[in-house]
């Protein structure tokens, strides 16, 4: 699930076009450039007018609930490379 990242910005200059593709520029998520885990340290993000381009795993952008369920978004990116996967596991209500 973080195996891969995007390139996220609230500061694009089209708010449909948030996502960074080495190919087009600033785009939409379909488009976006995956990235592994280690071309974080090493890829420049690219400037927005906001100053906030930001790296986020591929999950998160097509379901962004995940960054408030899942604690796995407050681990530093070098730790992901530690880890082979996360295991997430559902949970059921029953009323």
């Amino acid at each position: 699930m973080y195996d891969k990242f995007m390139i996220h910005s609230n500061g694009a200059d089209n708010p449909n076009a948030s996502f960074w593709s080495n190919k087009h520029g600033w785009t939409n998520l379909v488009c976006a450039s995956h990235f592994h885990y280690w071309e974080t340290e090493t890829f420049r993000l690219p400037i927005t007018p906001g100053n906030d381009a930001r790296w986020i795993p591929v999950a998160h952008a097509y379901d962004p609930t995940l960054n408030e369920i899942n604690e796995g978004d407050e681990l530093p990116l070098t730790d992901f490379a530690l880890y082979h996967a996360i295991e997430i596991q559902g949970v059921s209500v029953v009323a």
